[in-house]
């Protein structure tokens, strides 16, 4: 697949599980920072979501475990990040700041390396806390982003 077709997925993807969750999705209008406009039913509350997608894990450093990684800018100001796994159709939802803390790698042009290790069996200890995609389970979509979008909506999702 090509990274307009990847992409293009990654977004299908997110829309395909926030309406699972009775989420409303609409496309970003074209040229804006942000790919995706959300609404839960009976609020009028909006919010934007940039979603990043990998098609699969790949060998860390060309050789190494396999992980996923995606580069979040760092001039992002929408609401919310959502990363996805095409392979195993994971998608992770992070408010903005949320995901900027959460990244391993923050290199000085701004921008913030997420990266989560999927290969982790019998990994030696890592110098970031968070490292493994299972450090991760908590921001799956079903598991917590009705609490990232507005508590006021955390019933709205059920658990996957």
């Amino acid at each position: 697949m090509s990274t307009t077709q990847i992409n293009e997925a990654g977004r299908l993807l997110v829309q395909a599980q926030l309406h699972s969750h009775g989420i409303e999705t609409d496309r970003a209008p074209a040229g804006a920072d942000h790919h995706l406009v959300i609404r839960a039913p009976g609020h009028l509350a909006e919010k934007t979501i940039r979603v990043q997608a990998k098609s699969e894990p790949m060998p860390g450093g060309g050789t190494g475990r396999l992980a996923l990684s995606w580069m979040l800018r760092g001039g992002f100001a929408g609401d919310l990040i959502a990363v996805t796994d095409l392979s195993t159709c994971r998608v992770w939802i992070f408010d903005t700041e949320e995901a900027f803390e959460r990244a391993q790698q923050h290199p000085a042009k701004g921008d913030h390396h997420l990266i989560m290790v999927t290969e982790g069996a019998g990994m030696r200890r890592s110098r970031h806390p968070a490292i493994l995609d299972e450090h991760f389970r908590d921001a799956l979509l079903g598991a917590r982003a009705g609490a990232l979008l507005d508590p006021s909506w955390a019933g709205v999702f059920r658990a996957e």
